[in-house]
């Protein structure tokens, strides 16, 4: 059987090839994916490995060749390098030339006209209007609702697959955190937006709460380093203290009381400052995660509890297409965080 090969430029954005891949795979039995390959000499970097998650990822197995390119910037370099194209009798070589660099576009796509004349044909995704559009002949296919990712593939394809978390509504960790208390405290924050006093919280939450709990390193994990940053702010600054004992608005202390007892940074109408006998742990057990929220988390349990219903309204699937506190990593690089992360999809 003669071949029928699609050709795909690998650059370092690999969302482009893995639309394309996925809508055109079923039409070719062959597959070439064109990267560069790693050359310190000319400070070239490699996307093998963008090219071995799409090998993965379009399920190509056997059927794919990845073939590298030494120095994406010199023409005569390419061509040799393409020299080792799959040389079986070829019926149809169709190219992508989405992905890659302008130099590793025009040379590629000159080689396979000239190898194989009325047998190549092109293509590129334009980004604009989602179309999947011909050089020759064929009318353009809009790809916008023909091909679907999920969050996990979506982080795979651009090497972020170490340490993948995210949580969905009902295994928020706040919720286990706060337990029964939880849809307490989510009622009250929205009371408190939806009845127009969102600006007096966050002008409360950044003074006198992060004036207070936002100091030295370590302060929410250590008691000793914790009343010594109160008593320097009593000392110099006493205003933050003053504002959360004496100014925080009732609704705000109706948020505070819906956290469980031993999770508030309040005593009554009075902030929480811990006695000689409690210990570091106990003493962190009680502030650190209420602090957590209050500095941010809440906001983004807000907005994730606004939008969930609209989006499973919208025939996306919680845990596959969205979801809240998503973290990745990639290999010997920083973690990814994401609060909500949504792809959207439609049928």
């Amino acid at each position: 059987m003669n071949e029928k090969v699609l050709v795909l430029l690998i650059g370092t954005n690999p969302l482009p090839n893995y639309v394309v891949g996925s809508y055109l795979k079923e039409n070719y039995n062959k597959f070439v994916l064109i990267y560069s390959e790693r050359n310190d000499k000319i400070n070239q970097s490699s996307t093998k490995d963008y090219a071995e998650k799409l090998k993965e990822h379009l399920d190509l197995n056997n059927n794919c060749v990845l073939l590298p390119l030494s120095d994406i910037s010199n023409p005569k370099s390419i061509r040799n390098d393409l020299e080792i194209f799959p040389k079986e009798k070829i019926d149809e070589v169709h190219l992508n030339y989405t992905g890659g660099t302008k130099t590793m576009v025009a040379h590629v796509y000159n080689f396979l006209k000239e190898k194989f004349g009325d047998k190549f044909n092109a293509s590129y995704l334009d980004a604009r209007s989602y179309k999947l559009v011909y050089d020759y002949n064929e009318k353009d296919i809009i790809l916008k609702d023909k091909i679907k990712i999920d969050i996990k593939t979506l982080l795979s394809i651009h090497l972020y697959d170490k340490d993948v978390s995210f949580e969905i509504y009902d295994t928020y960790s706040y919720k286990q955190k706060f337990a029964d208390s939880f849809d307490n405290i989510s009622q009250e924050i929205e009371n408190a937006i939806k009845g127009g006093k969102g600006e007096e919280f966050l002008k409360w939450l950044e003074d006198p709460f992060r004036k207070i709990f936002k100091g030295p390193d370590k302060i929410l994990e250590n008691k000793g380093k914790f009343k010594q940053h109160i008593d320097n702010l009593s000392e110099h600054n006493c205003l933050p203290i003053i504002k959360f004992n004496y100014y925080t608005p009732n609704f705000i202390w109706d948020i505070l009381n819906a956290f469980p007892e031993g999770k508030r940074i309040n005593d009554g109408k009075n902030l929480w400052i811990p006695d000689d006998s409690i210990s570091n742990t106990l003493f962190s057990d009680r502030i650190k995660d209420t602090v957590k929220f209050l500095d941010g988390k809440w906001f983004e349990w807000y907005v994730y509890n606004e939008i969930r219903n609209e989006l499973l309204n919208r025939g996306l699937q919680e845990g596959k297409h969205f979801g809240i506190s998503l973290k990745a990593r990639k290999e010997n690089s920083p973690n990814f965080e994401l609060d909500i992360c949504i792809i959207m999809a439609t049928n």
